[in-house]
């Protein structure tokens, strides 16, 4: 084979594994991204409703056993 063609099919062959390995790479982080996304989601309202536990008058006080 001569250089050119050598160079070419090994370009081809980095751009087929290059691919793959970018679309697995934008999944994970997009997975990645909406669980975080998710978790600040759940952690604002746990702590809305341990505002409003804290300051409602006449609601019952959480306390921890021993």
């Amino acid at each position: 084979m001569s250089g050119i063609a050598e160079a070419l099919i090994a370009t081809a062959l980095g751009i087929a594994v290059a691919l793959p390995a970018v679309v697995a790479y934008n999944v994970f982080t997009k997975r990645g991204n909406e669980t975080e996304d998710n978790a600040r989601a759940l952690m604002s309202l746990i702590l809305a409703y341990r505002k409003s536990v804290r300051f409602s008058p006449g609601a019952p006080r959480l306390t921890a056993t021993a």
